[in-house]
C-alpha cells in the first residue's frame, strides 16, 4: 500500500513544483530576508523552524486533499473493509507523503546552510524531522476525526493553519505571549517541536504523554466517525 500511494504522488508534478519551488523559496525565503532586514543576518535557528513548519504544513495539507479525493469517490469502501484498514490507510498515507517531502527539507536545509553561510547542526535537524514526523501522524489521525464528521471544512483548516502558525513560535519563543496564550499554544505538539528548537534543554519527553493522549482519543474519534458512516451510508448523511 505504502509503494502504490508513494509513486501516486511522486508522479503529480505538481507535487515536485511544491516541494522544489513554493516550500523552498514561497514559504521560507520571505520570512528569511525579513528577518535579515531587521537584524542584518540569517539565524540558523530560524531556518531549520521555517523549514520544519514548512515540512509540516504542506504534508499536512497534501493529506488533506488526498484523502478528501477518496471520501468524495467510491474508493472510500476500500479503505473500509475490516476494522483496521481505515487506520493502516492514513498510516500509510501520511508516512508516504512525509517520505516524499522530508527530503526536500533536508535539502532545503544544505542549500540555505551554504548559501548564507550558516552552522546548521544536521544531527539536532534530523531529531526535530523526527518529531515532525511523529507531530504529522498526530495530526493527520485528528484531522481524520473531524474529516469525517465535518463537510467542506477546507476553509476552517485554512484558518486554523494560520493560527497555528502565529502561536507555535516559529518565528519568535512563545515566552514573549501573555500566559493564558502560551498554554493554549503548548498543547498543540508542534509547539513542543519548536520549543525544543529553541533549546534543546527543553523537557520534551513528558509531553510524548499528551501526545499518546491524542493519539488515543484520535482513534476513538475515528471509530466514532467510522461507526456513524456505516449506519447513515456517508460520512455526512
Amino acid at each position: 500500500m505504502f509503494r502504490l500511494l508513494f509513486l501516486s504522488l511522486a508522479r503529480n508534478k505538481w507535487n515536485l513544483v511544491k516541494i522544489f519551488l513554493l516550500s523552498p523559496f514561497n514559504m521560507i525565503l520571505p520570512p528569511l530576508f525579513i528577518g535579515m532586514a531587521i537584524s542584518g543576518y540569517v539565524d540558523e535557528g530560524t531556518t531549520l523552524r521555517l523549514c520544519l513548519w514548512s515540512c509540516f504544513s504542506f504534508s499536512i495539507f497534501e493529506v488533506v486533499n488526498r484523502r478528501m479525493e477518496t471520501f468524495n469517490t467510491e474508493k472510500i469502501q476500500d479503505v473500509m473493509i475490516s476494522a483496521t484498514s481505515l487506520f493502516s490507510f492514513s498510516f500509510f498515507q501520511t508516512c508516504a507523503v512525509n517520505v516524499l517531502y522530508i527530503p526536500s527539507l533536508f535539502i532545503t536545509l544544505f542549500l540555505y546552510n551554504i548559501i548564507f553561510n550558516l552552522k546548521i547542526d544536521f544531527a539536532f535537524a534530523c531529531l526535530c524531522v523526527f518529531l515532525v514526523f511523529i507531530n504529522n501522524l498526530l495530526m493527520s489521525y485528528i484531522l481524520l476525526a473531524v474529516q469525517m464528521k465535518t463537510p467542506n471544512y477546507f476553509n476552517s483548516f485554512n484558518f486554523l493553519m494560520d493560527v497555528i502558525y502565529a502561536l507555535c513560535g516559529v518565528l519568535y519563543p512563545i515566552e514573549i505571549m501573555p500566559i493564558f496564550i502560551k498554554y493554549i499554544a503548548r498543547i498543540l505538539p508542534i509547539t513542543n517541536i519548536m520549543e525544543f528548537s529553541y533549546s534543546p534543554s527543553v523537557e520534551i519527553t513528558h509531553r510524548f504523554v499528551m501526545w499518546v493522549g491524542f493519539f488515543v482519543l484520535s482513534f476513538l474519534l475515528v471509530r466514532s466517525s467510522k461507526r456513524k458512516y456505516l449506519h447513515s451510508g456517508g460520512f455526512y448523511g
